[in-house]
């Protein structure tokens, strides 16, 4: 399992607004994306906690071009980095 890094508030605020090179998930149902912002690569994700908030986590360029090409799920991307 990878370990994720719990980014700053303004930074997510500012990932989670960026348009910059989105993918999102193709199922109907998935609340989830992979996206660049200033050359680095993220994660962002319905969670599953009670009510549910948006979360975003840094990813590596690599998880980011699987989950375009559609070889990583938002359920694999959970599972590597060990959020929910």
């Amino acid at each position: 399992m990878a370990i994720y890094k719990v980014l700053e508030r303004e930074l997510s605020k500012k990932i989670i607004r960026s348009t910059e090179g989105v993918y999102r998930g193709q199922r109907n149902g998935d609340c989830w994306e992979v996206k660049t912002y200033e050359d680095r690569f993220y994660f962002e994700y319905l969670s599953g906690e009670l009510i549910g908030k948006l979360k975003v986590i840094e990813i590596t360029k690599d998880d980011y071009l699987l989950a375009c090409s559609g070889d990583l799920s938002q359920s694999d991307l959970c599972l590597r980095f060990g959020v929910s």
